[in-house]
């Protein structure tokens, strides 16, 4: 089986949430503003691991499934209002895999999760709307059904409600107080979760997968 090298194209992962600068962002340091600066090195090391993987590839995209949802079931016990969005992605995840006669992963993993709040959770999650479409482009490529249909798991409508409805509620949230502080941590410590999810899956799958 051929090695996967890293994607030189891959600029977002599933958590990607930068988007284009918001109208008046260089004046008002809101929270969204905040988040997206201040998160970017957490996030491009969590972008960096996913584009070890080819999104072309059934297999890979497979792996990217399986960590994302590991961090999923590592989150729900501290997800509080976040909780029904973080269960109805591994619903989700659950019936797209059986529909190709695989499963979720349910090994016991121990994976920090300290340090979490809703909102900061929130803004990784929901998102990974804006990332799951450069991914589900980039699986246009391949010819295997399989491969679309785990991108067809990455394009959920209530994913992209969710992000449009968070997102103007952090355009509108002072970047400025001890709140905005609590959500920052919590958002970082929110891609820590995903990024020893992810290390968790290569490190697993890299002698099938050709990673590392």
């Amino acid at each position: 089986m051929e090695a996967v090298r890293p994607n030189p194209k891959f600029e977002a992962s599933v958590q990607t949430n930068a988007g284009p600068p918001a109208p008046g962002d260089k004046a008002d340091p809101s929270l969204r503003m905040r988040l997206r600066t201040e998160t970017r090195p957490q996030h491009e090391q969590l972008d960096r691991l996913a584009g070890e993987l080819s999104f072309s590839r059934f297999e890979d995209m497979l792996s990217f499934i399986q960590a994302n949802c590991l961090a999923y079931r590592s989150l729900i016990a501290v997800a509080g209002d976040a909780e029904p969005m973080l269960a109805q992605r591994l619903d989700r995840a659950r019936d797209v895999l059986e529909s190709l006669d695989t499963h979720l992963n349910h090994e016991a993993v121990a994976i920090d999760t300290s340090g979490i709040e809703p909102i900061g959770l929130s803004y990784v999650v929901a998102g990974s709307s804006l990332g799951a479409r450069l991914i589900a482009q980039q699986s246009e490529a391949s010819s295997d059904p399989r491969v679309h249909a785990l991108a067809e798991f990455l394009l959920d409508p209530e994913m992209d409600r969710c992000w449009r409805g968070l997102a103007d509620e952090l355009r509108n949230m002072s970047g400025q107080d001890s709140r905005a502080e609590e959500i920052l941590v919590s958002a970082a410590n929110c891609f820590r979760v995903f990024q020893q999810a992810f290390e968790h899956v290569l490190d697993m799958t890299g002698a099938n997968h050709g990673v590392r």
